[in-house]
């Protein structure tokens, strides 16, 4: 939701992005599939946050539009795993328990 971000996303979504991902937050959040605007649309750019690992955790959520899931608690990983059709994913803590996961189809 940064204004700086709108010109990415805007040429993200004129090229076909699927997915996009960031790191800074220090926390592991993944979205609701959104527009450039922020709508949420079946045939948006799904994307996640994946800082929890490193550094201190921030805990709290911030309540940003579209959230899907965060885990701000516990440190972990985001494995995405790319096919010609569609990706999957999966955030594990450093036990290795899958806290969030799932599948997605290529637009």
């Amino acid at each position: 939701n940064a204004p700086e971000a709108v010109g990415f996303w805007r040429v993200a979504q004129q090229f076909g992005a699927d997915v996009a991902l960031a790191g800074h937050d220090h926390d592991y959040e993944r979205f609701a599939q959104m527009d450039n605007s922020g709508r949420i649309r079946s045939d948006g750019i799904q994307s996640f946050v994946a800082g929890a690992s490193g550094k201190t955790l921030y805990g709290k959520h911030r309540n940003v539009g579209g959230s899907r899931y965060f885990r701000g608690d516990r440190f972990g990983v985001l494995r995405l795993s790319l096919r010609p059709n569609g990706w999957t994913w999966q955030y594990r803590d450093l036990t290795g328990r899958i806290l969030d996961a799932g599948y997605r189809s290529c637009h």
